[in-house]
């Protein structure tokens, strides 16, 4: 049961990973899913929700609540006196690997305790926004359930306000792949020259990443440091999965 958005994320992975998916559920904005029917959800009362519109919408018993902080979806919300039940014959409680977000945090097994029993009944924590349940038909590696978590995650592009020409300095636009090992591990990296950090904009993981100063940076967030702004630090490792390439005009 699932419309053709349900899997809009999937192809962001690498195709022989792809193929062993055989469970995922957005839990963006409806109960859809790529996996065997059914799906229940039970609530006796009622309940509000936020909107994409920022407002609040009443939501009537036994209707799931998917919750937006402004145009980010947060996922669909879990607390006591509901029931969300996929069937249990999509084995989301076996010992292959399950990856989940809950309130944007990624989590995995076995680093983290399956939240499914093994009739397919979240059991896990409560007052939590979920999304993105998926399953894999075998145990995999740590880099691979990274790469997973990074093609699933959602991020919220901050683009910074343009220049008025009057404040532009001589300058040269540069679009290069900045100077470090991508094995996954490894973070720092290295420009060419000196960036105008302000016209940074930092593509990886399939994604554009968010600058923060100052750091530590996040998943998904770069900082810049060193000598002329040079020093890239990202918050997890890259690999060469995905293109890696910085965007920016030159101080």
């Amino acid at each position: 049961m699932f419309q053709l958005w349900t899997i809009s994320k999937l192809p962001r992975l690498a195709e022989s990973l792809r193929r062993e998916v055989t469970f995922y559920a957005p839990l963006l904005e409806s109960l859809d899913f790529m996996g065997i029917d059914p799906v229940t959800f039970t609530r006796a009362a009622t309940s509000l929700r936020e909107g994409r519109d920022g407002l609040s919408h009443f939501i009537a018993a036994n209707v799931p609540k998917f919750d937006f902080s402004a145009e980010l979806a947060r996922g669909c919300y879990i607390q006591s006196g509901q029931t969300l039940q996929f069937s249990a014959q999509n084995g989301l409680d076996n010992a292959n690997t399950l990856v989940w977000f809950e309130d944007s945090i990624p989590k995995s097994t076995p680093t983290n305790t399956n939240p499914f029993s093994s009739s397919g009944i979240w059991t896990g924590n409560l007052n939590i926004a979920l999304k993105h349940v998926l399953k894999v038909s075998r145990v995999c590696s740590n880099a691979e359930i990274n790469a997973i978590q990074t093609a699933l995650a959602d991020v919220a592009q901050s683009i910074p306000a343009p220049e008025t020409a009057g404040d532009l300095p001589p300058s040269t636009f540069v679009a290069t792949t900045p100077a470090g090992v991508r094995n996954g591990t490894n973070t720092v990296f290295t420009l060419p020259s000196d960036p105008n950090p302000n016209s940074m904009i930092l593509d990886c993981f399939g994604a554009t990443l968010e600058w923060v100063s100052p750091g530590p940076p996040g998943q998904m967030e770069f900082t810049l440091t060193g000598a002329g702004n040079r020093t890239i630090t990202l918050g997890m490792g890259p690999t060469t999965a995905y293109p890696f390439i910085a965007h920016y005009v030159t101080a």
